[in-house]
């Protein structure tokens, strides 16, 4: 008989939620592009929360705000989602990774699925150091491109380059038609999924590796009572992000998604909790949280008029039609 944990259900309900609507997103996308080059007659209002995949354009909208003070008007909400995710991290330890990044979502049952065929293993503490290191290598890459390898003249002229207001289009293309290439590398990630515990989460993935990061700074903190423990080690089989649990007494590490199914796991009532300031929270805390503060920075963004592109429409539908020919 499988059980199905209460931790569980919950992730994945606000996991999908959030997957439903990044389908949402893009298939309004496509049909905004298609209007967008003429392939269509029908206008479809542009959703502005399609700049959630493109990260390194709200890496370089951080650097310029961080310089000038100015909010990128062309990729506003990307801007928006990003230091909502870093918020979700530094208040909620890794929140987005855990209940709002649709990969994430995608991975998880990857990694279920992995259990379930008794395929998923998990490599020894050194070899995952060593598997874990192209996402850290590719987080220094982008953070030392854009803040040092690049001045501020570049950087503008980067932000107002048409290339910069068709990336979403282009991303569009990608996964529209992908290569031959690129489907091997898909396929082969799913493959490397079921076989390896969380495998683009833990090893590959560089947004992760800076939520991770800034996760230290976070208030929660996950506490196993070392005194009441059984040691049954059910808490270090649940974690999704391969923790030891059963070994340390708070859990510290930047894999922690804060999904609290060690606890639920755990055999002993009370002997894994979470707690902020000195307090136990309730399990519920890490997933709520992170659903408030995206949907908060949201609201404030389209309050503060800082959501939708202040591009003029005609501009923007003569440069897709321009640079997507």
């Amino acid at each position: 008989m499988i059980t199905i944990s209460t931790s569980s259900v919950r992730q994945r309900v606000i996991q999908s939620a959030f997957l439903i609507l990044c389908l949402h997103t893009g298939w309004q996308f496509h049909r905004f592009m298609l209007w967008a080059t003429a392939a269509s007659d029908v206008f479809v209002p542009r959703p502005a929360s399609v700049e959630a995949f493109l990260p390194i354009a709200a890496l370089m909208g951080l650097r310029r705000l961080l310089a000038t003070g100015t909010w990128d008007m062309v990729h506003p909400a990307g801007l928006v989602i990003f230091l909502a995710a870093l918020a979700t991290a530094v208040l909620l330890r890794k929140g987005f990774c855990g209940y709002v990044c649709p990969v994430g979502f995608i991975s998880g049952m990857l990694n279920a699925l992995g259990r379930r065929l008794s395929l998923s293993r998990v490599p020894g503490p050194w070899v995952s150091r060593l598997l874990a290191a192209p996402k850290y290598l590719a987080l220094g890459f982008f953070i030392y491109t854009v803040f040092i390898g690049m001045d501020m003249q570049a950087l503008e002229q980067f932000a107002t380059s048409p290339y910069n207001f068709v990336a979403d289009a282009r991303m569009l293309r990608f996964f529209q038609s992908p290569s031959r290439t690129t489907l091997m590398i898909l396929a082969s990630l799913l493959v490397l999924g079921v076989g390896l515990r969380s495998f683009w989460c833990r090893y590959l993935c560089p947004y992760g590796a800076l939520l991770g990061l800034l996760s230290w700074a976070s208030p929660m903190r996950i506490h196993r009572d070392s005194a009441s423990c059984v040691n049954c080690g059910r808490c270090t089989g649940a974690c999704p992000g391969c923790i030891r649990v059963q070994d340390l007494e708070r859990v510290l590490s930047p894999e922690c998604l804060g999904c609290m199914r060690c606890q639920e796991a755990c055999p002993v009532a009370g002997c894994i909790t979470i707690r902020a300031a000195g307090r136990t929270v309730p399990a519920w805390t890490i997933g709520v949280g992170s659903v408030a503060v995206m949907l908060g920075a949201w609201l404030l963004a389209l309050a503060a008029g800082r959501w939708e592109q202040a591009v003029p429409l005609p501009m923007l539908q003569r440069f897709y039609q321009m640079f997507l020919e």
